[in-house]
């Protein structure tokens, strides 16, 4: 894939895993809307990953398939991830259309309509495996 880097603002220098991560819990339970990008308005898988990461400085494109190309690759396998970094997904083939934020401890953060909004969840679970099986890219931005 080609690498594109994310664009940092000069306070991106200060973002770290810990600090996207502790941004990204303050919102768990906010409800999904498709197209969203705010806290009132809910959020879209990768509207939440812009929000949060922005809120730190680094700013990423708009769309999940944009934000396939941000920062650089990585090998899909979760051993080579590291708490910040991006999981990719294409859930209905072979065009990307997901994106969540590896948390570590084999487990993501994102906004999904199955679960109705911003929520934790496990690979090792069956519905982490059913992620897992569509992954299709890794990506590292900070």
């Amino acid at each position: 894939s080609p690498t594109a880097p994310a664009r940092r603002s000069p306070t991106a220098a200060g973002a770290t895993a810990a600090r996207v991560l502790a941004t990204a819990e303050r919102y768990l339970g906010t409800r999904y809307r498709y197209g969203g990008t705010t806290p009132a308005g809910g959020f879209d898988c990768s509207g939440f990953v812009q929000y949060v990461f922005g809120r730190n400085g680094v700013k990423l494109p708009r769309t999940s398939r944009e934000q396939a190309r941000s920062g650089r690759a990585l090998p899909r396998a979760v051993t080579s991830l590291k708490p910040g970094d991006l999981l990719l997904f294409a859930s209905k083939g072979g065009r990307v259309d997901h994106v969540a934020i590896y948390v570590g401890d084999n487990r993501i953060l994102h906004s999904t309509a199955g679960a109705g909004g911003v929520v934790y969840d496990d690979l090792a679970t069956p519905r982490g495996k059913w992620y897992l099986a569509r992954q299709v890219a890794s990506r590292r931005v900070l």
